[in-house]
């Protein structure tokens, strides 16, 4: 049973707990949620990401229970960066529990993008129920609606490949990320691609930083 279910129960059944023991219960929850890491520091690190502005906002957006932990994972993977073992140790645990689909969720967290495509889009989408569902679409298939450039990628033959996608499905969001050498890729694959994508009636933003580079494909 999820925290919300438990707090409905109470509502519906007319259950009177105080706000410590629903909090108590929530923590149990949470723990019971995060022993498949089965390591005490990384869980500890865990539970400290909920108490960044990040997480605040991820939970404005992010309903999903399974995403939102997905979410908390992708954040303790951006913690553990300098620490190459862990990092690699909480990748496995997380496929372990997850699968590939979940890695590549965590991961969509860990590079920034997500937190990256809240503050691109929150001024165009008024309705947060909009965002929100925009956002759980996203989530739910990072592979598709985002696509990550390699050092090896042929730019030719992936900006053929972003044109194609964008016009099968007409996403609301296209992701092009990239990071360190692959960035010149990149680039040359936006330059091939933006006079198409502009006719097509979707804006462009790229942010760069810490030799990150996402450009959203956002559609008016």
């Amino acid at each position: 049973m999820s925290t919300r279910e438990f707090i409905a129960g109470v509502t519906e059944g007319g259950l009177h707990y105080t706000q410590d023991q629903i909090i108590s219960f929530a923590k149990r929850i949470l723990n019971k949620d995060l022993a498949f890491i089965k390591d005490e520091e990384t869980i500890y690190l865990v539970k400290e990401s909920r108490k960044s502005e990040e997480w605040k906002i991820y939970q404005k957006y992010v309903k999903d229970e399974r995403l939102k932990l997905l979410v908390l994972m992708g954040k303790t993977l951006r913690k553990l960066e300098s620490n190459p073992e862990k990092l690699e140790f909480l990748r496995l645990k997380i496929i372990s529990k997850y699968g590939t689909e979940g890695l590549h969720i965590a991961q969509f967290v860990q590079n920034g993008i997500l937190i990256k495509y809240i503050g691109a889009i929150v001024g165009i989408k008024e309705s947060e129920i909009d965002l929100s569902n925009i956002i759980h679409e996203i989530l739910n298939d990072v592979d598709k609606f985002c696509m990550f450039i390699k050092t090896a990628d042929k730019p030719k033959r992936k900006s053929e490949e972003l044109l194609i996608r964008i016009k099968a499905i007409q996403p609301p969001t296209m992701i092009l990320f990239s990071n360190r050498s692959a960035v010149k890729k990149a680039n040359e694959i936006k330059s091939l691609v933006e006079k198409e994508i502009i006719e097509m009636d979707y804006m462009i933003e790229s942010i760069i930083e810490e030799e990150k580079d996402t450009t959203f494909y956002i559609k008016k």
